[in-house]
């Protein structure tokens, strides 16, 4: 397998809960022999690939979407089996990331962060591979870092009171001065007149009466001399 292509495979980002709900209902059905989009119709477009690109990379599907023994022993598997089951595919999987000494058990929100972003992940796909891996190892049973759980802050954010001090000791914004009266009428006279339709030639003597009284009319709101 090319290293180039493991490496920019992205971890799962998509919710747990989604990828449980997708093994219980195969475990209530069936395994098909090829995990499509008919397989899950009332998902929308855009998540069906998220979880066909998580269940890959977890080793549960390969290229062509055909599944793998994996996915068949997670959907045969229940209780500790399943716990078990789990912890084996999050092992290969994860692989990448706990490596050099980091491990699930002494990891922080900072350090997972590096390591997906190492291996693709970008934005606010990082926090949602994070939630993710440690969904899935508290489901497996696994011990979980307690720094797993703190969001790491941005370095160039300022506090939150720092900026509130700040724009308190500057003072409130100048006021703009109110336009010119003249200035809004006149821009009022001519959104009015856009929308007035232009004189037709070939209406009727009636219409064209009609459209005479109602552009005077016009004419004297727009110039404030009808209350």
């Amino acid at each position: 397998m090319d290293t180039k292509k493991e490496r920019q495979a992205v971890p799962p980002y998509i919710p747990y809960k989604t990828f449980r709900t997708l093994i219980e209902s195969l475990r209530a059905t069936s395994i098909p022999a090829r995990i499509d989009r008919s397989v899950f119709p009332s998902m929308s477009g855009g998540m069906q690939t998220n979880v066909f690109a998580g269940l890959k990379y977890l080793g549960l599907i390969d290229d062509k979407h055909v599944p793998q023994d994996g996915l068949g022993r997670l959907v045969a598997a229940d209780g500790e089996a399943w716990r078990e089951t789990l912890r084996k595919v999050f092992d290969a999987a994860y692989a990448p990331v706990f490596q050099d000494g980091l491990t699930l058990s002494n990891a922080t929100s900072q350090q997972l962060c590096e390591r997906l972003t190492n291996l693709g992940a970008s934005g606010g796909t990082v926090r949602k591979c994070v939630l993710f891996l440690t969904a899935m190892a508290k489901d497996a049973g696994m011990e979980v870092s307690p720094h797993l759980g703190k969001r790491p802050k941005r370095g160039n954010a300022e506090p939150r009171a720092y900026v509130r001090r700040a724009k308190k000791a500057k003072g409130p914004e100048p006021q703009q001065e109110p336009k010119p009266a003249s200035e809004g009428a006149s821009l009022w006279s001519k959104v009015l007149l856009d929308k007035f339709p232009e004189f037709n030639p070939g209406w009727s003597a009636e219409v064209q009466s009609q459209w005479f009284a109602s552009f005077a009319r016009l004419m004297n709101m727009a110039e404030g001399k009808e209350k």
